[in-house]
């Protein structure tokens, strides 16, 4: 809903015709696939790696490191899923020209940059139990 002292491209709070929502939809889209592919099908691979090593008993070892690295990926995979939602708070609040948008993008960006983290940190995890294994 337009004021009748709007300029023509301005939008008001509340209007449904905000050119912001289509962007919000696309940018949630593309973010939560290519965050939950990483997360997700590094845990799928380290479940299928752990059921190619369970018969040998000298990679045994790795099992721990192999465990601590899913268990980092399904945390990035948890905040993977909170960081879209963080992510459309802040796009509406720069919409609504709020004060409060600065922490939320804050916040926005750093729940992004650790679900990206979690699953390097899981790598690392893998490789250090894969090496200290052999």
């Amino acid at each position: 809903m337009k004021a009748s002292g709007d300029a023509p491209n301005q939008v008001t709070p509340g209007d449904a015709s905000s050119p912001g929502i289509p962007l919000r939809k696309d940018i949630d889209d593309q973010f939560l696939r290519s965050i939950f592919l990483l997360n997700g099908s590094g845990i799928v691979v380290l479940l299928a790696f752990l059921q190619a090593l369970w018969d040998n008993d000298s990679a045994r070892a790795a099992f721990q490191g192999i465990g601590l690295g899913m268990a980092s990926m399904l945390v990035g995979l948890v905040l993977a899923a909170v960081a879209p939602v963080l992510r459309r708070r802040v796009s509406r609040l720069y919409e609504l020209h709020a004060e409060s948008r600065f922490f939320w993008e804050r916040l926005s960006w750093s729940t992004q940059l650790a679900s990206l983290l979690m699953f390097v940190v899981g790598a690392v995890f893998v490789i250090v139990a894969l090496f200290c294994a052999v």
